[in-house]
């Protein structure tokens, strides 16, 4: 009789046998990942459902263990529970890891918003920076604006951005506005409607959600709202014939979200208080006459159109009592959450208007998919931001926006070799611009020899252009 050997003998059988039963009808069941649970409105506390009205800012800057800034931040989003940041500059880098920190803190994803009206490229290197409103609708080629809309959404999802503060929907019909200019398509609402209509479309068919701003319409005023509040002095027809045009063409295009400005329009309310603490403005011109059943934002809370007149908690409480869903950069957070939450036990807010604005919050954070994934890859981010393509994009409406007002004695095209004597003067708002122009400037010393250049960054009289001007006819 043949004797059998025994199968183990050593070591290596006996790990032979052990992979055998492990991939034989003796698998270990797998142990699967537990989604997070979905929290919906019921789930909440009263104080949880209040703080998830409120943003707060955050840079993507370095901080310290022991920063105030990062200790205060991160509390706020633990211990409150706030529904969303607003993150300000700092690096590509520094801006992943801190909001991926956050949404890691955060039993809730986090709505992360910013101000990214000329692209990413406005606050992060690396990323694509567009030309001004003004500039992208002199090309005249509405489809470039969805391009900028569908490039901002790409690579503001690529660093954990959700929502862009833009399109700007001003009409900007006052030459002397300080604050919006060259931040408006143009000055008629047929302009501003077909530019900001096609970046809402670009940017949230890619995902991001689009803010028409600043309502009821900023663009006639000579005030800044971040210092005073602008009151606005125009009869009710004409304000409706051109400032509510375009927010009417954006509520009809499928806007997600809107910014009520700290502007006040007598003809429209009479009281004279600032749309975003105005019922006739904020809850009855947007909500019921036009229609708008997507999210309401202040513009921040801390400018002057709303400090001058009201503190914190009481201004909180007023914009809610208006509409408003989300509540932006309040003085004192801390403050204006407990006292909107006060207002909710004493029975001056009803839960139930409360539970109106948490629900479209939730309901924004569940359509971006932010329970599954809600932070992102650094990795991906390299691999999306400044692609070739988005910085040719940019390029070309640069490119297309160049626009000749004026040539009266015929000298465009320049002609180099006719140029004896060039004189290159500059004019700016401010001297922080010098280096931006250094491109500019190193071409005309290129083209032309021995250029006289005059770099001016602030006003100038009467007197003073006269003297410029005898200037360049000297030298």
């Amino acid at each position: 009789m043949k004797r059998i050997r025994p199968i183990v003998r050593s070591g290596v059988g006996l790990a032979i046998l052990i992979l055998f039963l492990l991939n034989g009808c003796a698998v270990a069941p797998s142990i699967k990942e537990e989604k997070p649970k979905v929290l919906g409105i019921s789930d909440l506390s009263l104080e949880e459902k209040v703080a998830q009205m409120f943003m707060t800012r955050y840079t993507g800057g370095f901080y310290t263990e022991s920063s105030y800034v990062y200790q205060q931040v991160k509390r706020l989003v633990k211990e409150h529970g706030i529904g969303g940041i607003i993150p300000f500059f700092g690096s590509t880098h520094g801006t992943i890891e801190n909001l991926n920190e956050l949404q890691r803190l955060s039993r809730i994803p986090l709505l992360v918003a910013a101000d990214y009206e000329r692209g990413v490229g406005q606050q992060l290197d690396g990323a694509t920076l567009f030309p001004t409103n003004m500039g992208l609708a002199a090309t005249d080629s509405p489809e470039l604006a969805y391009n900028q809309g569908m490039i901002t959404a790409k690579e503001a999802r690529a660093v954990g951005v959700h929502i862009t503060f833009a399109p700007v929907m001003d009409v900007n019909s006052n030459p002397d506005n300080p604050i919006i200019n060259f931040r408006a398509f143009g000055d008629s609402p047929e302009i501003v409607s077909r530019f900001g209509v096609e970046f809402i479309k670009g940017a949230q068919e890619s995902g991001l959600i689009a803010t028409a701003k600043h309502f009821p319409g900023h663009g006639d005023t000579g005030t800044d709202s971040h210092t005073t509040l602008p009151v606005i002095e125009k009869d009710n027809n004409t304000f409706e014939s051109v400032d509510l045009v375009p927010f009417k063409a954006a509520i009809d295009a499928g806007v997600k979200m809107i910014m009520v400005g700290h502007i006040a329009v007598p003809s429209l309310d009479e009281s004279g208080k600032p749309a975003t603490l105005s019922n006739k403005l904020n809850g009855d011109l947007l909500r019921n006459k036009l229609g708008f059943e997507g999210i309401i934002v202040t513009d921040a809370m801390e400018m002057g159109g709303i400090t001058e007149s009201y503190w914190a908690g009481e201004a909180a409480i007023k914009t809610i009592e208006t509409g408003t869903d989300m509540v932006l950069l309040p003085m004192d957070i801390d403050r204006a959450i407990s006292a909107v939450t006060e207002a909710v036990r004493s029975g001056r807010i009803s839960e139930d208007r409360i539970d109106a604005s948490v629900k479209r919050i939730l309901e924004a954070k569940r359509e971006l998919g932010l329970w599954d994934q809600r932070e992102v890859s650094l990795k991906s981010a390299q691999s999306i931001l400044g692609q070739d393509k988005f910085l040719s994009a940019a390029g070309e409406v640069s490119r297309k926006s160049i626009t000749l007002v004026s040539d009266k004695a015929n000298l465009i095209p320049i002609q180099a070799e006719s140029v004896k004597n060039p004189i290159h003067i500059l004019i700016a708002t401010d001297e922080g611009m010098l280096p931006i122009s250094r491109p500019f400037r190193s071409s005309i010393s290129r083209i032309f020899e021995n250029v006289e250049t005059r770099f001016i960054y602030y006003p100038l009289d009467g007197a003073e252009v006269q003297s410029l001007l005898n200037w360049a006819k000297e030298s």
